[in-house]
């Protein structure tokens, strides 16, 4: 397309002489939208730039961030990891306590389902 615009404009205007004037008026809207065309590839350009130039922009603008919040996770990884130690020797051995210790059994008569307990002879409850 930009070539024959590009071709139209070099040659410049046709002879117009011995033409019908149908003829002419329909070279001359052609030469019209010809340019406008022209026009209208000229600002697309410009637009196409101009977003390259944002897009351009943007990508710095998002590599820098990156490079922070990458920095940022690095630096909160290193100070919120926990010190490797094992744990204190009175920890552990309160909880090997905990797990010796059983519950006892209760003594004496269990009521089961609720019914009255009665006293064994010679236990000495009353």
């Amino acid at each position: 397309m930009e070539t024959i615009l590009a071709r139209s404009q070099v040659l410049g205007p046709a002879p117009m002489h011995g033409l019908s004037p149908e003829v002419r008026e329909a070279l001359l809207e052609v030469r019209s939208e010809q340019q406008r065309a022209s026009d209208v590839i000229a600002e697309l350009n410009r637009n196409i730039g101009a977003q390259q130039a944002d897009l351009k922009r943007m990508t710095d603008q998002i590599e820098a961030l990156t490079a922070k919040i990458e920095s940022l996770q690095s630096s909160l990884a290193a100070a919120s990891a926990p010190p490797v130690s094992s744990p204190p020797a009175a920890q552990s051995a309160s909880k090997l306590a905990k797990r010796a210790v059983q519950p006892s059994k209760p003594e004496g008569p269990i009521s089961v389902g609720g019914a009255p307990l009665i006293p064994e002879p010679g236990s000495g409850q009353h």
